[in-house]
């Protein structure tokens, strides 16, 4: 009789891989796998696009709007016929959250600053809401988690063509003062949705290969390509946060004698440094040309308020206390801000802008179960990804896009990623024959 190597068995579940290799994989995959991770690549790529360089300030109906509902109608028809038991998570902790955050928004729809856009704007997040844990049943964990890191490569590769190749679409100007400008390279979208993108798509790839998933060289490529990226786009906020989820997803690594070997060399060599600085009077001078050359404008004061966030902040609270139970309608947050940068840089008072008071609440708690999930000891993917929405989150609204894409679809996944006991119960033990 045959028999299986208990070794070798191990390793076809263990072994590295190239995204080569993984795009391989998945089109080996069944039928229904296969179609999951083209929707899914659909939403990340096509819905976060824009190919036209539109003004933020003018809504203009086209077909790339049209495009995305398109997008999201294939995805949320597709998770309702072949959703199956998967769609049962909508029911439980803490998924209802997530559908009771969809219902009040509907229910507010009709108090919308512009009702039409809103309900538009609700119906797109609810095929989301059906469509992300259809996702992951479909495709399991890891090949769930390198399509969205496909998706972001073929999105950030885009975005460097239109840089290069066709400027007036990949660059954005923005205006620092009424005479200054900076570019900055936007490629597909805002500079600060590249930023994300990329530096998701980094601890994404560090998850990978910390899981044995996905090899050094790749993942060597991919910090590379995002600190370039980052370099060119100017998002500062994407740099720090990507900076601190690598921690997070590395962070039993330092628990090793060789960890803890290096990050206490590194910490005596930087506090000889500052004391050294102290000592000879020049530390407040090395400070302030370092936060001189970190501004955008040059102004130390735009870091010291987050560049001007503070000031969005106190703004949205003050339109947040003028709407509070309904909001100014989901998706709408645009028009309540429209002279603060289109939205209130931050989760949970974004969340209160939209959909007023409950709609904050109920995204608190979801907050809430995220930041649980961070002290999840076995999953890299949700401990990096919870820090990139636990950190960015506070100084951008990352999530509840008119039409959803990557931050949605990542921010989903953490609250409908599966438990190890889940994922133990549904993978069947492989059998070896015993020899004769």
């Amino acid at each position: 009789m045959s028999t299986t190597n208990p070794t070798q068995l191990k390793a076809d579940y263990t072994q590295p891989r190239s995204l080569v290799d993984w795009a391989f994989h998945l089109l080996n995959s069944d039928v229904r796998a296969i179609n999951s991770a083209l929707i899914l690549l659909a939403m990340i790529v096509l819905n976060g696009a824009d190919f036209m360089g539109a003004d933020p300030e003018r809504l203009v109906i086209n077909w790339q709007i049209y495009m995305r509902l398109a997008i999201c109608g294939i995805a949320g028809s597709y998770a309702i016929i072949y959703g199956g038991t998967a769609l049962e998570q909508l029911y439980r902790f803490p998924g209802m959250l997530v559908l009771a955050f969809g219902v009040w928004s509907l229910i507010c729809t009709p108090f919308a600053m512009d009702p039409r856009y809103s309900i538009a704007a609700v119906v797109s997040f609810f095929t989301a809401i059906v469509f992300v844990p259809v996702a992951i049943d479909q495709l399991g964990k890891h090949r769930f988690v390198v399509t969205v890191l496909i998706g972001i490569c073929i999105y950030t590769a885009i975005s460097w063509c239109l840089y290069l190749a066709l400027p007036e679409i990949g660059t954005w100007r923005e205006y620092i003062s009424l005479e200054d400008a900076v570019e900055r390279m936007g490629g597909l979208g805002h500079p600060n949705t590249l930023g994300l993108f990329v530096s998701a798509g980094f601890v994404i790839a560090l998850a990978l290969w910390n899981d044995n998933r996905l090899r050094l060289f790749e993942v060597l490529v991919i910090a590379a390509i995002w600190v370039l990226t980052i370099a060119f786009c100017l998002s500062r906020t994407s740099f720090l946060v990507a900076f601190i989820a690598a921690g997070a997803v590395l962070y039993h690594r330092a628990r090793t004698r060789e960890g803890v070997a290096s990050i206490s060399a590194v910490t005596l060599i930087i506090g000889l440094i500052v004391l050294v600085l102290a000592f000879t009077g020049e530390i407040d001078d090395l400070w302030r040309r370092a936060a001189l050359a970190f501004s955008k404008s040059g102004d130390v004061s735009e870091l010291t308020t987050a560049t001007g966030r503070t000031e969005i902040w106190l703004y949205a609270i003050e339109q947040i206390e003028k709407r509070p139970l309904f909001g100014c309608g989901y998706g709408c947050a645009r028009f309540a801000m429209v002279d603060h940068s289109f939205h209130s840089h931050n989760l949970v008072l974004n969340a209160g802008l939209m959909t007023g008071a409950v709609g904050m609440a109920l995204v608190l708690m979801m907050v809430g179960v995220i930041f649980a999930r961070l002290f999840n000891p076995s999953d890299a993917y949700v401990r990096g990804i919870a820090v990139l929405f636990l950190v960015g989150g506070t100084v951008e609204s990352l999530i509840f896009e008119p039409a959803p894409t990557l931050p949605t679809i990542l921010f989903l996944s953490l609250l409908f990623w599966p438990s190890e006991r889940k994922t133990a119960s549904k993978t069947p033990t492989p059998q070896i024959e015993p020899q004769h």
